[in-house]
């Protein structure tokens, strides 16, 4: 501590900081007040002002702290000779900051003292210790954000949620992020129900972000925390809002793969930081999220609002020298005005020394729109020419449903004879001519030969005859072109024009032909009956209605085939299930049955997670085996084995299949509480994979 005479006593101020920091240690600036007062008393010093700024951090400047900006004023009016202050951090928490702090004060006479530290600024020796000090104040400061980072970063690893604006569909519980189902007041859906209408509304009915918004709004649903009653409080924004919703916001939710369970802490930071990647509750699955991804990018290809013009046949076109796409641009033409053309987007792209860009004709653009919307018109108005054709291809096709008849006939047949076997392997037994053994062994064998029989009759009885009854074909062929009739008008708006467009073309190509010094181009225009893209996503046909008991498909079995093919064996390799979901009809919803509560489906499944991870470790699951685990814990006896070798091989099924059947194998022997995989659980595993199996058109 310095002597006390070596302080002028007069005009004596005080300065005070606290940051949010030092707050949550309990250092709040009425102990340095209290302190200063005391110290005061105590020397007879008489204080003229406190100067304080309460939750600042001291990163920032003292000229940029609303204090430490009138400390300087007064300093540079004479106002202060001695400065005292609690200790040198108090003037900011790096050595640069308190440096340049102390020569700003210094240098219109002002003198720094500490109450708590022995430095004098008047001689070289007290100002090499204040630098010193500084540091020390810079090392701790340094030193605790380490400690801080290093815990934050701990804590987040184990999805602790530590501060910051909750994402909308959540509330934080225990310090943990929570699915916030209680429903917002005045409202029959909670937050959660918020969110999966969002993503319902962008994957089911197309719709924008400005359209759900609107909608939204028009419904008056709060968008955040904005109204008290709330039972939880802790996390939420706390600033007052617009209390609307925007596109932007929309658009977020969509984008934000914490709705799919996964939450990345840190990714917002200005610092360059580790991202940290951990699990959180899901409000919709990943397919939700990549169909809405999906829409996302669709609607950003048909957004107009940023286009100077609109492109009717955008996306629509392709080149046919190069196969790519033909898209929509202007030229300056007479007097400098646009006209606008459709263009190979290869001319557009870099080539390389050793490519040549492609050579097609641009096509000005209202001569083709105009000539393609002349086609469509004249293509549904007169639809004789079409029907005709289309009833030459049906007749070709029931020559082929006229084999897969015959297919059904063979197996029912082979079924049957199955059944047969079994009586006499039972007969010789009784006979004494066999063993127990043989009979166990026999049998096994006859039912694995059985279950494929009927996995394959199964299969050709989803698809009845009557779908593919050429008349009802025709019959929805015309019903879809009526209503489109009744659409086409003069009047009829650019955005009708595009839904017709696109339910009817399938594509437009130009062949660019070279002849002399002139190339010109001959179109050719694809039709395609597709429904609404909504039931193409959720049925396995264009149109949406393949399967279906109600209602007749009315695409060909090689459209169809052609319309599966799109999803490529790689990725369905991907997928650990995938099922067909048949219509539900109303009687069996509404028939009462007794079946297993949700109490104790949730204890089975619970049962299966400590089987799991008593076997891979806690929080490990059957899904993230690896290949040696897969091969260690899914062992199978000789039947499984022989019946998942005869699936193999006449599925040509992937290693990833093969590994992804073992697991699910693995996961259905947990949930019937049995330690090895028998082949029943073997077979269950089999039927969840619909798509692998050879097809019935």
């Amino acid at each position: 501590m310095f002597g006390i005479a070596e302080i002028n006593l007069d005009e004596v101020s005080a300065y005070g900081r606290v940051s949010s920091e030092d707050q949550a240690e309990r250092g709040t600036i009425e102990n340095q007040i209290d302190f200063g007062n005391k110290y005061c008393d105590l020397h007879g010093i008489k204080l003229e002002e406190w100067y304080l700024d309460d939750g600042v951090t001291g990163t920032i400047p003292l000229e940029e702290r609303k204090d430490g900006k009138r400390l300087l004023e007064d300093a540079k009016a004479g106002k202060i000779k001695t400065l005292l202050i609690y200790k040198l951090d108090r003037l900011g928490r790096s050595a640069r900051i308190i440096l340049n702090s102390v020569y700003e004060l210094e240098k219109h006479g002002v003198k720094i003292r500490s109450m708590t530290e022995p430095f004098d600024t008047s001689d070289p020796g007290g100002r090499f210790l204040l630098t010193i000090l500084a540091g020390v104040a810079d090392l701790e400061r340094e030193t605790i954000l380490q400690r801080m980072w290093l815990g934050a970063n701990r804590a987040a690893k184990n999805g602790k949620w530590l501060g910051g604006i909750v994402p909308y569909g959540y509330r934080v519980e225990d310090g943990y992020l929570a699915l916030s189902n209680d429903p917002i007041p005045g409202f029959e859906l909670s937050e959660v129900d918020v969110i999966i209408l969002i993503y319902r509304l962008t994957i089911e009915r197309r719709m924008n972000t400005y359209k759900i918004a609107d909608y939204l709004n028009a419904l008056g649903i709060p968008p955040s925390y904005t109204k008290d009653g709330r039972k939880v409080l802790k996390g939420k924004r706390k600033e007052n809002t617009a209390g609307i919703w925007y596109p932007g916001r929309i658009r977020a939710i969509l984008i934000s793969s914490t709705y799919k369970g996964i939450h990345e802490y840190g990714r917002r930071s200005q610092k360059d930081r580790e991202i940290i990647t951990r699990k959180v509750p899901a409000i919709v699955t990943c397919e939700m999220f990549d169909q809405a991804a999906a829409v996302l990018e669709e609607n950003r290809l048909e957004a107009t609002r940023n286009k100077m013009r609109n492109y009717l046949l955008s996306g629509l076109i392709r080149c046919g020298s190069c196969s790519r796409t033909y898209t929509g641009t202007a030229y300056s033409g007479s007097k400098n005005k646009l006209t606008g053309y459709y263009r190979c987007h290869s001319k557009n792209m870099y080539h390389g020394p050793n490519e040549e860009k492609c050579t097609s004709k641009n096509v000005p653009q209202e001569w083709l729109e105009n000539l393609v919307w002349s086609d469509i018109v004249y293509f549904v108005s007169n639809p004789d020419d079409l029907l005709n054709e289309l009833e030459t291809e049906i007749a070709d096709d029931n020559s082929y449903v006229e084999q897969l008849n015959q297919e059904k006939d063979l197996l029912t047949k082979a079924i049957n004879q199955k059944e047969s076997e079994k009586q006499s392997i039972l007969d010789l037994f009784r006979k004494k001519i066999i063993t127990v053994e043989d009979v166990e062994l026999q049998l096994q064998k006859i039912n694995t030969e059985s279950m494929q029989l009927n996995e394959r009759l199964s299969q050709l009885n989803k698809y009845p005859d009557q779908q593919f009854t050429g008349e009802e074909k025709i019959s929805k062929i015309q019903e879809l072109l009526a209503y489109l009739k009744s659409r086409i008008h003069e009047d009829i708006l650019w955005d009708e024009k595009r839904e017709i467009v696109k339910m009817l073309v399938k594509r437009v190509i130009v062949e660019t032909i070279h002849e002399d010094k002139s190339p010109t181009a001959t179109i050719y225009i694809e039709y395609s009956f597709q429904h609404s893209d909504q039931h193409s996503e959720s049925h396995g046909c264009p149109c949406g209605w393949y399967g279906d008991p109600k209602r007749a498909c009315i695409c060909t079995p090689r459209q169809i085939s052609h319309y599966r093919n799109r999803i490529s064996g790689p990725l369905l390799d991907r997928f650990d299930l995938h099922i067909e979901v048949p219509r539900v009809e109303f009687d069996e919803l509404h028939r009462y049955s007794e079946s297993e509560t949700s109490a104790d489906v949730q204890n089975r499944v619970l049962k299966a997670r400590r089987r799991q991870w008593a076997r891979l470790g806690e929080s490990r699951t059957n899904a993230e085996m690896s290949a040696g685990e897969t091969s260690t814990f899914c062992s199978l006896d000789s039947a499984g084995e022989q019946l998942l070798r005869n699936v193999f091989d006449r599925q040509h099924l992937s290693a990833r299949s093969h590994d992804r059947i073992l697991r699910v194998a693995r996961t259905i022997a947990d949930l019937d509480s049995k330690e090895n995989i028998f082949p029943l659980h073997l077979a269950e595993a089999l039927q969840y994979r619909t798509l692998d199996r050879p097809t019935a058109y």
